[in-house]
């Protein structure tokens, strides 16, 4: 990504692992958050929204840790 275009803001609804993988990828983000697994749809949604995030990635699909509860909500205009 062109990080002169695009700011990378991740949140993860998995538990850090502290494998390599995973630092890598929080260091690499311009904001990492870590989602604890009870947080409340509507809450996270609306965490998402404040973020003012313009495309928002399920990266997860319908694995374990997935929240098709959240993206249901649409906090952001394009969701893929």
């Amino acid at each position: 990504h062109d990080r002169e275009l695009f700011e990378i803001v991740a949140f993860s609804t998995r538990p850090d692992d502290g494998s390599p993988w995973r630092r890598n990828i929080e260091r690499s983000c311009d904001e990492f958050y870590q989602i604890e697994p009870g947080w409340p749809a509507p809450a996270f949604a609306s965490f998402i929204h404040s973020k003012k995030i313009d495309l928002l990635f399920n990266l997860n699909g319908w694995t374990s840790g997935q929240r098709s509860d959240v993206f249901a909500l649409r906090p952001a205009p394009i969701q893929l």
